[in-house]
């Protein structure tokens, strides 16, 4: 999950949010601009206070938490919910049934669910931890590759000898990654603008053909990138500006409020608002999927103290007795010490 690719997604859901569960987001805080890589994973947490795990969707945003039955053992959704369920006509008896499914290439034969890893060597140094069938976190030291620690819910290196592959050195934060191309081997670049984390990449240079998913041009360092020059982006008409995540309308706030008052910040495009912050008492709420004010969609769209109402509006969060109100969904939307109750989506 550090090592997911960095995508160009001004605006896009961040959160998977669902009756009682909460994503507590990619452990790096994802891509800068609020959209997630497609396929990678991100902890969340279920009902019950367990770990689960929440995959990006081709949209760039988050799906719902997949969650342990108590009872069963299966992940939440059951056997029957198809292949992007992580299941196919009654469960999975070998790898060859799981190829395509949304949730991995590995048959679990125990639950008959596709999953992403069986073990911690199914899962890369640059997304290491295999908890619940996903790469990405861990409960314990034991689902991290040699040479790592869990920590929060997180696989953590204490030195070179937890990395490897792509992302072999381990950096001040616990996560591999490479930090220049002499980290790399031959032929290889360390790419830190395509990745969240530095990861070694074959060097593109004399080979732009292989550039590809957006990133069509070669630059002088060897990396596969949008675009080269604020020119080329005005001619495609995708905008006017170059940045290492591709063309964007505007690079800064000021650009935007001299051409539209009504939208004057800048998220990649010029938009209304980016935060709650950005819009008046009047007119609550910062809509993550639209960025305009007046509505939300999770929590985190309203101001402190407020929620999201099942009717996209921002109101009071729920305490005991509170009638009409929006259902906590993390201890944060409390006010004082009021911790959330995740089943009920009370403070108290």
């Amino acid at each position: 999950m550090r090592g997911v690719l960095r995508t160009l997604a001004p605006i896009t859901l961040a959160l998977a949010s669902c009756s009682g569960l909460v994503y507590t987001g990619p452990r790096d805080g994802g891509p800068p601009d609020g959209g997630c890589a497609p396929g990678a994973s991100a902890a969340c947490t279920c009902p019950s206070g367990a770990l689960g795990a929440a995959r990006c969707a081709d949209a760039g945003v988050y799906g719902v938490c997949t969650c342990e039955s108590p009872d069963s053992g299966l992940a939440d959704g059951g056997v029957d919910g198809g292949a992007d369920a992580g299941t196919i006509d009654g469960g999975c008896l070998s790898n060859a049934d799981c190829v395509g499914a949304f949730s991995g290439s590995l048959c679990n034969q125990a639950t008959g669910l596709c999953v992403e890893c069986l073990q911690p060597t199914d899962c890369s140094y640059a997304d290491p931890g295999c908890h619940a069938g996903t790469c990405g976190f861990c409960v314990s030291a034991a689902e991290c590759l040699p040479h790592q620690v869990c920590s929060g819910g997180f696989c953590q290196c204490q030195g070179n000898s937890g990395c490897g592959g792509s992302t072999p050195v381990c950096g001040d934060a616990g996560i591999c990654e490479c930090t220049g191309s002499s980290d790399c081997g031959s032929g290889q670049v360390c790419d830190n603008l395509n990745f969240v984390y530095g990861n070694c990449v074959a060097s593109c240079t004399g080979n732009a053909a292989a550039c590809t998913n957006g990133n069509t041009d070669c630059s002088p360092a060897g990396i596969c990138v949008p675009c080269l020059s604020n020119g080329e982006c005005a001619d495609a008409g995708m905008g006017k500006f170059c940045t290492p995540l591709g063309c964007a309308q505007c690079t800064a706030d000021s650009q935007c409020s001299v051409l539209d008052a009504g939208t004057p910040y800048c998220f990649n495009i010029c938009v209304q608002c980016r935060t709650a912050a950005d819009c008046p008492a009047s007119n609550k709420g910062c809509n993550a999927a639209t960025a305009t004010c007046g509505s939300c969609v999770f929590n985190g769209d309203c101001p402190q103290g407020s929620g999201c109402s099942s009717t996209n509006v921002c109101i009071g969060i729920c305490i005991p007795d509170a009638g009409v109100c929006a259902k906590c969904q993390a201890s944060s939307d409390c006010a004082g010490t009021a911790q959330c109750n995740l089943n009920t989506g009370i403070c108290s």
